[in-house]
């Protein structure tokens, strides 16, 4: 079997008009000439039909500001800044989860015990509408993480190896719950 042309993979990688409802959506495709080695290579994504899309360099470094579709189910995970859409998990969950790192340095079983109790109640999240009590179970998901990190070093560093599975389960529901609700989310974009 002989590798395919350069030109017959770009063609096979551009995506259906159909991946987009919005054909004015800036996001969909990038020709072939605009597209650099990184761009074509690394940055691809898949929308919520499954098929693969290339984006700009300039939308790569969006995506990694704000990994969310602009799109009004996404509203709520974003905050904007100076015309800069921002995920706001990460700006309020990660500095935190690093403040509780340095600051209380959390360790020993009760702060794996914390870090699943502050993490399945930061879910309930999704039971607001109100942007600002989300984003507060947003900073109380950073605190979770910050005794989870804790917890993690203080299991590994005493052997206590079944604490350490105990939490990578805990945090393997966590992202399960995180996926449902991006699941729903998708299925909202694709049908409205």
């Amino acid at each position: 079997m002989s590798p395919q042309p350069t030109a017959e993979r770009e063609r096979r990688s551009m995506p259906s008009p159909s991946c987009d409802p919005d054909p004015n959506h800036q996001g969909t495709a990038v020709p072939a000439a605009e597209r650099g080695p990184f761009t074509h290579s690394i940055a691809k994504i898949r929308c919520s039909l499954g098929r693969r899309v290339s984006i700009s360099p300039t939308q790569f470094r969006e995506l990694l500001l704000s990994h969310h579709p602009d799109h009004p189910s996404f509203d709520n995970d974003i905050i904007r800044i100076r015309g800069r859409r921002i995920c706001a998990g990460c700006l309020l969950a990660y500095p935190t989860a690093l403040l509780v790192v340095l600051l209380l340095r959390p360790t020993g079983l009760e702060s794996i015990f914390i870090a699943l109790l502050l993490a399945a109640i930061s879910l309930l999240r999704r039971l607001s509408a109100n942007v600002p009590v989300q984003h507060a179970f947003r900073v109380l998901a950073g605190i979770a993480l910050g005794f989870g990190i804790g917890g993690v070093f203080w299991a590994m560093e005493t052997g206590n190896w079944i604490f350490f599975f105990v939490l990578a389960a805990g945090a393997g529901l966590y992202a399960i719950g995180r996926a449902w609700s991006l699941y729903g989310k998708l299925n909202a974009c694709s049908t409205g």
